[in-house]
């Protein structure tokens, strides 16, 4: 869900620089504030991933070391604080999606094209943030469920869904979309670890592949919560960001 995560902020970031005009300066300040909370709720997704990741790391590490000796309450314990960030990241991503829901309206009325680039992302039925919390009910140890679509199948699902988008969501005409979620979540899954906690020396080259591709979807997305919350310093002034990062520690 990494590639997903610094993909959004892609799309989010290439929107900033028009969200701000130096004509509204109330309306700024209000796209400054719905801004920053995206950021702070991003980034807090991100500290969440770096530790899911070394999570992974973890258990690599102890197949490597193949000890048949190692104490049963160790993998329990490990597993169940895997389960807890999940759990934790999943209700995370579900209040990012509210709050971008929220926004939507809003940042339309300064760039249209911003409502429409997140509906893929957004859609209440269908949406790549609600299908990944889905894919975590069905499996919450495979890889699918902890990388989900890399950034060029991510891509191209969301050209699709763009196609079809409109200021209500996805609307009825969204077979073309499912049918382009579908093909790529299946080659995903072709190639799956069901269980991340039970890895084959085989399967261990391929994951800390997907671990170096995640790590490096996971800093770009922390380069992008740098360059938009810059962005919105540039408009509002750093005494206004201070501002608003008091009110919203204060919520």
């Amino acid at each position: 869900m990494f590639a997903l995560l610094s993909t959004l902020l892609e799309v989010v970031s290439a929107h900033a620089g028009r969200l701000f005009d130096g004509r509204r300066t109330a309306r700024d300040s209000e796209v400054a504030e719905h801004l920053l909370e995206i950021v702070l709720a991003v980034q807090e997704l991100c500290v969440r991933g770096d530790r899911l990741l070394s999570h992974v790391d973890g258990v690599l590490a102890a197949a490597d070391d193949g000890d048949p000796g190692r104490p049963a309450s160790f993998e329990a314990e490990r597993s169940t604080e895997f389960e807890r960030l999940l759990r934790t990241q999943v209700a995370a991503v579900d209040e990012l999606r509210t709050r971008l829901g929220d926004s939507q309206l809003l940042l339309a009325t300064v760039d249209p094209g911003f409502q429409l680039d997140l509906v893929p992302f957004l859609d209440v039925k269908s949406g790549l943030l609600t299908r990944w919390t889905q894919q975590v009910e069905q499996s919450r140890y495979s890889t699918t469920t902890l990388f989900f679509l890399p950034a060029a199948e991510l891509r191209r699902v969301l050209a699709v869904g763009r196609e079809h988008a409109d200021g209500g969501g996805l609307g009825s005409e969204r077979t073309a979309y499912l049918l382009a979620f579908a093909d790529s979540l299946r080659e995903v899954r072709a190639h799956e670890l069901r269980d991340i906690r039970l890895p084959a020396a085989r399967e261990a080259g391929r994951i800390r592949g997907e671990l170096e591709a995640a790590r490096s979807d996971l800093h770009r997305a922390k380069a992008l919560c740098t360059q938009l919350s810059d962005s919105v310093v540039a408009a509002v002034g750093p005494e206004a960001l201070a501002r608003l990062r008091r009110r919203l520690a204060t919520r």
